[in-house]
């Protein structure tokens, strides 16, 4: 599932608040914010791809497939 950092106040009903969700951007900054307004809104499994798109390499987000996480 892809939702952007601006479009997240407007869906965030899409998102389940019984799995955990990944959020990650380019650079790990937009994700933060995402994260942070997540749990202010009561989610409790979310985690930030610390680094973003550009600090994960492939093998760490294989990982991240292979359990479940969709990134």
């Amino acid at each position: 599932m892809h939702i952007p950092l601006r479009a997240l106040p407007a869906r965030i009903a899409e998102l389940p608040q019984d799995q955990l969700i990944v959020y990650y951007c380019k650079s790990g900054s937009r994700s933060k914010r995402a994260i942070l307004f997540l749990q202010d809104q009561g989610f409790s499994h979310v985690v930030n791809l610390t680094g973003g798109d550009d600090g994960a390499n492939t093998k760490r987000k294989a990982k991240f497939v292979l359990m479940g996480w969709v990134v």
